[in-house]
């Protein structure tokens, strides 16, 4: 590997990404969705320490998925889908 590629893959950062809510029926989650339309929980410097949050949320949420809360089971079904994604993929600029 060259020190420019090493160098660009250092600025290569990771965002843990869940799907936006179905806009015909808001109970319901759209993993089908565009990637650009996906919501970014928070963003790491690392795919490691995205893939070790995203796995501790998909635990807790799956928790979620009996709740007697709407709400509760809705963002477990999220979490579920949840996906570390890199600063650079393409898919996040598609409209």
């Amino acid at each position: 590997m060259n020190l420019r590629h090493a160098a660009a893959l250092a600025l290569v950062g990771w965002y843990l990404m869940v799907p936006p809510l179905d806009s015909a029926n808001m109970t319901q989650v759209n993993a089908g969705a565009l990637l650009s339309e996906w919501h970014s929980m928070k963003s790491y410097s690392s795919k490691k320490d995205c893939e070790k949050e995203r796995d501790e949320k998909r635990a807790a949420g799956a928790r979620g998925l009996h709740s007697p809360s709407q709400t509760k089971r809705v963002m477990a079904t999220a979490l579920s889908s949840a996906q570390c994604v890199a600063s650079d993929d393409p898919r996040l600029k598609e409209k």
